[in-house]
This record gives structure tokens, C-alpha cells and sequence, in this order.
């Protein structure tokens, strides 16, 4: 049986066994539940389950939402292990909508923020800090600095918001050039280079020390906010979201995670190894394939060619969108050609 009891126990341990991690997916996953909750009331059967998916899940949500949906509905009650799932045959029924997955996708690619309008963010971020005395209005001036600092660093390096911001001063290795992102999906910790930004870091650094050191006290995280405590993962994309309305390029779907989304297709752009791409950012190759990769077929084609003109031309053909590979078929040819 369903309760608001029984909902926050389930968060709980599957927070605690790195199942659900991230705050927008815990949040995502009890909003799913409660409204499960309060159309049943109490009563869920096999019966209201299948009304719920017919009158409230297919006709208000898309394909893809609907399957979400009934999986975090089907795990809650596996999660229970009481000998009856109201979802379970409807979840092993259903089949996402490919036309419509298709379509949900192109509109995906196209709230893909531009590297124009990444530079304008950038560039706008950095005129508000520039306008502020620092000696005047000190915590002013950081928390300035700092929003711009989290977009050059979310630009450049594809991290999630709450990963950054989980990051101590102690996770940064400036020696080896890294630093480590312990907030992931998998609850699996991973290194992030940050050569190309080891200035700015720096820099960050010690505006934060200068500004700050005053409230902050122990206080280790790398971002703060105001009070001087750890900056929090809300506070975070509404900052720099603010920053994208003002001048005109937010949208309710193009949020701060855009920035990763970007960063992902341009490091494919520039012929990044899909595996590479995948252990920086946190995730896993199909996922990244599936979600992360905005590629047009003008991308496709000027990467084929660049391969062409490459001396890497001889390891075979690997296409940027599904991966496919050409290296057994060339290795099986000159095979042939050798027997």
C-alpha cells in the first residue's frame, strides 16, 4: 500500500544505496509518486492503476514521460515486495511513442544554447562584477565574480550545476591539474581536468578568500553563498538563470543543464573519444549518445571529412552519432588481401 510514509522511505534507501542521487531526481521521483498517491487514495489496485494510466498519464504526459512515470511507480512497489505490483504489467506493456521521441528529440536540439550565446552569458556575467566596487560592497562584488566563474567553468568543462557545487577546496589538485566531482548519478566519484581554466580557478580562488574569508570561517566549499555557508544547488541555476532572462536567451528548456549539453557535443565536434568524453563528464557512453550529443548531419559530414584527411584515417571510420565502426571490416579485408 501507497502512504507519504512509505514514499519517503523508499527516497530514503535508495538515496542510501546510490540508486537516486541527485535533489531534481529525488524531487522528480516523490512528485511522481504523491500524484499517484492522491489519485488513488489509498485504493491501489490493479484497477485504479489502469485507469490512472489511461484518464491521467497518457492523455496529460508524453510517451517518454509516461514511461518514466511507470517505472518509478513499478520500482516503489518491487521496492515493497509484498506479492502484488498494480504496474508491473502495464510498465512491461508500454512502448514509448518513437515518432513522438523523435520529435520530443528535435525539439531538444533545438534549445541547445549556441557558442554565441554562451560567449554573450559569459561576457554579461562579467560586466555586472566589473561594475561593482569590491571595497565597497565586497560581498556584492564575490557573489558576482562567483556566477560568473560557475558558467566559464559549466561552459568549458560540461559538469552538472550540483556537482560543481559540491566540490570542496580540498577536491581541487592544482599540482595534477584536477579536480574531483564526488556528486554523481552512480554515486561513483570522477576526476575532471581543468588545465585550460587553471587561472580562472585561481583567480576564483582568491577573490574567495579575499572577499569572504570574514563570514565563511571553515567553511570548505568551493562556491558560497552569501551567509558564507555552501552555496545550494537551488540558489545556483536561479542565479544564473536571472543572468540568461536579462538578456534574453532562458527559457523554462534551456536551463543551466544546457551548458553540459553543450559542452558534450562540442568536445564530439572536436573529436574527443566518445570514451574520453564519458569519464569527464560523468556518465556513461550510451546516455551520452542518447541525450548529450546535438549533432547535425553537417557535423556528421565535416567530421567524416577531417577523418579523411587525417593520418588516423587507417584506424576506420567511427560514426559520431551511433558509434559504428568500420575498423573490423577494414582489419578483415586486409586480412583477406594477405591470405
Amino acid at each position: 500500500m501507497i502512504t507519504h510514509s512509505n514514499i519517503k522511505a523508499f527516497l530514503k534507501d535508495k538515496r542510501l544505496n546510490n540508486i537516486i542521487n541527485s535533489d531534481n531526481t529525488m524531487r522528480s521521483y516523490e512528485t511522481r509518486l504523491m500524484a499517484w498517491h492522491r489519485f488513488c487514495n489509498g485504493d491501489d489496485t490493479n484497477e485504479f492503476a489502469q485507469k490512472y494510466f489511461e484518464k491521467i498519464l497518457s492523455k496529460s504526459y508524453s510517451s517518454i514521460q509516461v514511461q518514466n512515470t511507470l517505472y518509478v511507480l513499478k520500482s516503489f512497489y518491487d521496492w515493497q515486495n509484498n506479492g502484488g505490483n498494480p504496474f508491473e504489467s502495464i510498465a512491461k506493456k508500454y512502448h514509448v511513442n518513437k515518432k513522438e521521441s523523435h520529435i520530443k528529440k528535435t525539439e531538444r536540439d533545438s534549445r541547445v544554447l549556441t557558442a554565441s550565446e554562451i560567449t554573450q552569458l559569459i561576457s554579461y556575467a562579467e560586466s555586472i562584477f566589473c561594475k561593482i566596487n569590491s571595497k565597497e560592497d565586497s560581498i556584492g562584488y564575490y557573489l558576482a565574480y562567483r556566477n560568473w566563474f560557475i558558467i566559464n567553468m559549466m561552459a568549458e568543462y560540461g559538469m552538472r550545476i550540483s556537482g560543481l557545487i559540491g566540490v570542496d577546496i580540498d577536491d581541487i589538485d592544482f599540482p595534477r591539474r584536477c579536480m574531483t566531482i564526488w556528486d554523481s548519478k552512480n554515486g561513483t566519484p570522477y576526476p575532471v581536468p581543468i588545465k585550460t581554466k587553471m587561472s580562472l580557478l585561481a583567480s576564483y580562488c582568491n577573490v574567495r578568500h579575499s572577499k569572504m574569508k570574514d563570514i565563511s570561517g571553515n567553511e570548505k566549499a568551493l562556491l558560497l553563498s552569501k551567509t558564507g555557508k555552501r552555496l545550494s544547488d537551488t540558489s545556483a541555476r536561479r542565479a544564473i538563470n536571472r543572468l540568461a532572462t536579462e538578456i534574453g536567451i532562458y527559457d523554462s528548456g534551456r536551463s543551466t543543464h544546457q551548458l553540459r549539453h553543450y559542452r558534450a557535443t562540442q568536445y564530439c565536434k572536436d573529436n574527443m573519444p566518445l570514451d574520453l568524453i564519458s569519464t569527464i563528464m560523468g556518465l556513461s557512453v550510451p546516455v551520452l549518445k542518447k541525450t548529450y550529443l546535438h549533432l547535425t548531419d553537417d557535423d556528421t559530414i565535416r567530421q567524416y571529412e577531417g577523418w579523411l584527411d587525417s593520418a588516423k584515417a587507417k584506424d576506420g571510420f567511427v560514426c559520431p552519432k551511433c558509434g559504428y565502426s568500420d575498423k573490423e571490416i577494414i582489419e578483415r579485408t586486409e586480412l583477406r588481401i594477405v591470405r
